[in-house]
């Protein structure tokens, strides 16, 4: 079990978005590493994919946390299902 991260109930991130940029880190790497370092384009891409599915639960768990936060004399507008910039 040391080997894991450590995973929490109420935590921001979704474990499968860690893995899978984890997995995309490793596949730029063995591309960048191979005997064509030109074809980094598509592991590229896949990084930036992944850093903006873990960019987004970020914002999501923001969200939800001021949403649930609850200030006195503060009113907060919280939308359901509404998209986030």
């Amino acid at each position: 079990m040391d080997n894991q991260l450590p995973v929490a109930a109420d935590g921001g991130l979704l474990d499968i978005h860690i893995t899978v940029f984890l997995s995309a880190i490793d596949n730029l790497l063995t591309a960048g590493r191979s005997n064509t370092p030109t074809r980094i384009l598509t592991p590229m891409k896949s990084v930036v994919n992944a850093v903006s599915a873990i960019v987004e639960d970020v914002r999501l768990f923001e969200f939800t946390n001021l949403c649930e936060a609850t200030t006195p004399g503060f009113v907060v507008l919280c939308l359901p299902a509404a998209p986030i910039p």
